[in-house]
């Protein structure tokens, strides 16, 4: 069940809601192309503390300073590699010929795909 709500559920439920109704309502304020750069960077801003806060639930209960020290960075790389994740599909999903949330949900489920075997069977 959980590898079904990561890998699948998940990238389609957050692709609709960052990169299909989030971006989507920031860029239709002004629909000019700084504005699209602004919706693009705040949707991957969202989407990045979105993540950010699945990953620190529980940060204050581990055993020591060292430990804690390694999951803050952990999440400051979990921060980071959203957030460029969500400039590069924001960046394609508004490109002309593209514009479709497919080619960034196929995308987003390979990345969860990898991310949670390698994490499930102990690889990183």
């Amino acid at each position: 069940l959980r590898f079904f709500i990561v890998v699948i559920i998940a990238p389609i439920v957050e692709e609709i809601a960052f990169r299909g109704s989030l971006l989507a309502y920031i860029r239709n304020f002004k629909p000019t192309k700084k504005r699209v750069y602004i919706a693009i960077i705040l949707q991957a801003l969202f989407f990045s503390l979105f993540h950010l806060g699945a990953y620190i639930v529980g940060f204050y209960n581990l055993p020591n300073a060292s430990a804690g020290f390694l999951a803050f960075s952990s999440n400051i790389s979990a921060f980071i590699s959203a957030f460029l994740f969500g400039i590069i599909a924001g960046y394609f999903v508004t490109r002309n010929g593209i514009k479709n949330l497919a080619f960034s949900m196929v995308v987003h489920l390979m990345l969860n795909f990898i991310i949670f075997t390698t994490l499930t069977i102990g690889v990183v």
